[in-house]
C-alpha cells in the first residue's frame, strides 16, 4: 500500500510544525441536510477507499484500514455552537491527527454568529494535495456510486527515472544549487520571534476582470512584489516554491495523490523593487514562470525529491523542519500556490457558495479562483508573525492588486 514518495515525505514530516491539512472553507446561506452530507460522505470514501488508509512507519507505509458506513458517518463534525468565521478557522486549521489511526479527509459542519453556515473540507497533505482535494470535492457532491476504485497512483519511483531519463538535459541540473529545493539561497522575510506556534490565515477576497490565468499572474507577480518589500536588500533574491501539474506525465486516476511537485523559482529583488509600473512585474513573473516549465524544472525536483525519500530518515526530515524555518538563510523557502478555478468542483452540490478561503499550514500563500473573484490566503504561523504582521502582509498584497485594477470585496479571518 506504499504510495508515492512525495506522499512519504508529507506523512513523515506530518506535525513537526503543525499537521499538514489542505482545507477549503466555504459559506452558505442556511443549513445543509446533515443527513445528506453524511450519505455523500460515507460514498465518497467508498468511491476512494485510500482516505481510510494509515500510516505505519515501521511496516513501510500506507496500510488498508476497512472502516463502517457508521464509522465513516461520524466522521462528519457538525457543531452546535455559533461561531465568528475567524474562531472557526483557527480551531480548524490547528486540528491535530495522528495518522497511524485518523481519517485522511475531514468534513465540518459550522453555523456562523451572523447568520449562515460555513463548511470546511480537509485532506491531508500526505494523502493529496489541493487539486486531489478538489478531485475529491467533485466526487462527493457528484456520484460516487459510479467511479470504480482502481489501484495506487502510477507515479512510482522506476516512472520517474525513466520519464527523467528521457530528460536529461533538465535532469542534470540537479548538480546546480538554483534548481535544487534544499539549497540554502532563500533569505528569511523579517519575522517577529522564533517561535513556531499554531498556523495562522488572512484572506481576502478581489474582483477582477479576466479568468484563472490572469489571476495567477497578478497573484504570482502581487505577492512578489510585496515579499521584495520586506525582504532585506542585501539578499540580492526572492526565492518562492511554486507547484507544477505532473498529470500530463503521469497517471494519477483513481485514488487521490499529490499530483504536482514545487519547484524553486528564483527573482532578482532588483527588478521586483525597480519596476515602474506593476505590468512590468507582471510580465516578468509571467516569464520567469514560464521558463521554469521550459526548461524542465519538474524532473531535477522529483529527482531531489525522491533521493530525499530515500535516504533521509524520519528523524532526520522533522530534525531540520523547524531550524528551516527559523534559519537566516532557509531552505524552505516562501511557498506560492495558485490552485486554479474551484466552481466546477461545487457545480454539483446541493447549497449555493457565497463565499470561500484556503488554506495549507506554509509560510507564504495560496490563491485560487471562485464565482469570479480572486482568493488570496497568506499563512504564516503564530511567533514567527503576529496577527497584526499577517494582516499587514496580506493588506500590502491586496494594495498591489487594487493598484492593478482589482477591487477588494471581502477580508476574511
Amino acid at each position: 500500500m506504499r504510495a508515492h514518495f512525495v506522499d512519504t515525505l508529507l506523512a513523515r514530516l506530518d506535525g513537526e510544525v503543525a499537521c499538514i491539512w489542505v482545507t477549503i472553507a466555504v459559506r452558505m446561506e442556511g443549513t445543509p441536510s446533515i443527513e445528506g452530507l453524511r450519505a455523500q460522505l460515507v460514498g465518497l470514501h467508498r468511491a476512494a477507499p485510500r482516505l481510510g488508509d494509515v500510516w505505519c512507519e515501521s511496516r513501510g507505509g500506507w496500510q488498508a484500514r476497512h472502516r463502517s458506513d457508521a464509522e465513516l458517518g461520524a466522521s462528519l463534525e457538525v457543531s452546535t455552537q455559533a461561531r465568528s468565521r475567524a474562531e472557526i478557522v483557527e480551531r480548524v486549521i490547528a486540528r491535530r491527527i495522528e495518522l497511524e489511526r485518523d481519517l485522511g479527509f475531514l468534513v465540518g459542519v459550522h453555523p456562523l454568529l451572523d447568520g449562515g453556515t460555513l463548511l470546511s473540507f480537509q485532506l491531508h497533505h500526505a494523502h493529496g494535495d489541493a487539486r486531489a482535494l478538489g478531485g475529491l470535492l467533485r466526487l462527493m457532491f457528484g456520484n460516487p456510486a459510479t467511479v470504480r476504485a482502481s489501484g495506487l497512483p502510477r507515479m512510482s519511483e522506476a516512472n520517474v527515472l525513466r520519464a527523467a531519463a528521457r530528460h536529461p538535459r533538465a535532469s542534470v541540473t540537479l548538480l546546480h544549487p538554483r534548481t535544487r529545493m534544499l539549497a540554502t539561497r532563500a533569505v528569511a522575510l523579517p519575522r517577529d520571534g522564533d517561535e513556531v506556534g499554531d498556523p495562522l490565515l488572512a484572506s481576502a477576497a478581489f474582483e477582477v476582470e479576466g479568468g484563472a490565468r490572469v489571476h495567477a499572474g497578478l497573484f504570482y507577480a502581487g505577492l512578489a512584489v510585496t515579499a521584495a518589500r520586506w525582504a532585506p536588500a542585501t539578499s540580492g533574491r526572492l526565492r518562492m516554491r511554486v507547484p507544477i501539474d505532473l498529470s500530463h506525465h503521469f497517471a494519477f486516476a483513481g485514488p487521490p495523490a499529490n499530483t504536482c511537485i514545487t519547484v524553486p523559482l528564483e527573482l532578482e529583488l532588483a527588478r521586483l523593487r525597480g519596476a515602474s509600473a506593476g505590468s512590468e512585474v507582471l510580465d516578468y513573473v509571467r516569464g520567469e514562470l514560464a521558463r521554469l516549465v521550459a526548461r524542465g524544472a519538474i524532473w531535477p525536483a522529483l529527482l531531489e525529491t525522491l533521493l530525499v525519500a530515500r535516504v533521509a530518515s524520519r528523524a532526520q526530515l522533522r530534525g531540520g523542519a523547524r531550524p528551516g524555518l527559523l534559519a537566516a538563510r532557509r531552505t524552505n523557502t516562501l511557498v506560492a500556490t495558485y490552485v486554479g478555478a474551484l466552481d466546477d468542483y461545487f457545480a454539483a452540490a446541493p447549497f449555493t457558495v457565497t463565499s470561500a478561503l484556503g488554506h495549507t499550514p506554509t509560510w507564504g500563500a495560496s490563491a485560487f479562483t471562485l464565482g469570479g473573484r480572486l482568493v488570496v490566503n497568506v499563512s504564516a504561523f503564530a511567533g514567527l508573525w503576529s496577527q497584526d504582521t499577517l494582516l499587514r502582509f496580506r493588506d500590502e498584497l491586496g494594495d498591489w492588486l487594487v493598484a492593478q485594477g482589482a477591487r477588494c470585496v471581502e477580508r476574511g479571518p
